[in-house]
């Protein structure tokens, strides 16, 4: 089984055919984006690799599976949510904890753009052994 991070799939999924589970949502941001974890085969997941660009709508929203370069750098606990983590961290910041995931990417790690935050999400559930819904349920 395989797990990708985007947003909007809904319609992706039904029209084209994917056999696929939602298995975590966040509440929508001021843009109206709610990020997505869904989980599917790994013969479902070879099947959306290999789907031409030209025959994806704008409608059927993006997805992401890969990590950051930024898993290169070092970790550290962190609390976010009020729960332990293990978290890569910058040398200048010294806050080391955040009220959720969100807000220690944007303000600890510098990142907003989803396609970002779901390479980190990625990243950080490898690093704690947690899917990336798990990771997404107990930390955003």
């Amino acid at each position: 089984m395989v797990q990708i991070i985007g947003a909007n799939l809904e319609l992706a999924i039904q029209e084209l055919n994917i056999d696929a589970e939602k298995k975590f949502q966040a509440e929508p941001d001021f843009l109206d984006v709610a990020l997505q974890v869904w989980e599917l085969s790994d013969e479902q997941f070879a099947y959306i690799c290999n789907i031409e660009p030209e025959n994806l709508e704008e409608e059927y929203g993006w997805w992401v599976n890969g990590g950051c370069n930024h898993s290169l750098n070092e970790t550290k606990p962190f609390i976010i949510n009020n729960e332990s983590i293990l978290a890569f961290t910058r040398d200048s910041f010294t806050a080391d904890e955040y009220p959720n995931l969100s807000d220690y990417l944007e303000s600890h790690i510098g990142i907003s753009k989803y396609n970002n935050i779901a390479y980190y999400i990625h990243s950080l559930a490898e690093l704690n052994n947690m899917s990336k819904a798990e990771l997404m349920k107990k930390y955003w």
